[in-house]
């Protein structure tokens, strides 16, 4: 690992994802998200279910 690499652990995103409204499923979306809003980013997506996440870093397009 250089010291330039980005580490960023589940166990920092879980209660995030516990949160999360279950209507999508999809786990791999909701660590997706949990990480956007963890790290103060934006989460583009088309996905018509993620704006039941009600986060205000999703964004739909």
């Amino acid at each position: 690992m250089t010291k330039n690499s980005h580490v960023i652990t589940v166990e920092s995103l879980r209660y995030d994802i516990e949160r999360a409204p279950r209507e999508h499923r999809d786990p791999f979306d909701r660590l997706l998200l949990a990480q956007a809003k963890s790290e103060g980013m934006g989460f583009i997506t088309h996905d018509e279910l993620i704006p039941f996440y009600n986060e205000s870093c999703v964004v739909k397009v």
